[in-house]
């Protein structure tokens, strides 16, 4: 049998159990991109990535941020940012779930003292 949490602990274990589930969570959204874009027909998201797809998409995102990034609105958009990893975001149907971003911000988004942030993190970084 597992010992009894009581007293100060029941708040520590929940929290960390919590987190924990928190995390295994925002995981699985990146094991839900890689399921789709293997739906889409590509054998990887460095290939949905290089895909005329995704540069057309690209473009659309970057026109309409009038090449400007959306997160500190100074530097130039150099990269595009997903909100959502859903079908219709990566066919392009659903537009304002991509963000125009330069690449300063992008790297502070998803990146954490070189440690790949959750998707829900780095929304939360770009303020989205």
């Amino acid at each position: 049998m597992g010992r009894k949490k009581t007293g100060a602990n029941v708040g520590c274990y929940s929290k960390v159990g919590k987190a924990k589930r928190k995390l295994r969570k925002d995981l699985e959204q990146y094991k839900t991109r890689n399921r789709v874009i293997k739906r889409l027909g590509f054998d990887s998201y460095r290939d949905y990535l290089a895909s005329d797809l995704w540069k057309s998409i690209r473009s659309k995102v970057f026109r309409k941020a009038q090449g400007r990034c959306q997160t500190c609105r100074t530097r130039p958009a150099t990269e595009v940012h997903h909100l959502k990893y859903w079908t219709k975001v990566l066919v392009g149907t659903k537009p304002e779930l991509l963000i125009a971003v330069c690449r300063r911000c992008h790297q502070h988004a998803e990146f954490d003292n070189g440690r790949k942030t959750t998707l829900n993190e780095a929304n939360r970084r770009l303020g989205a």
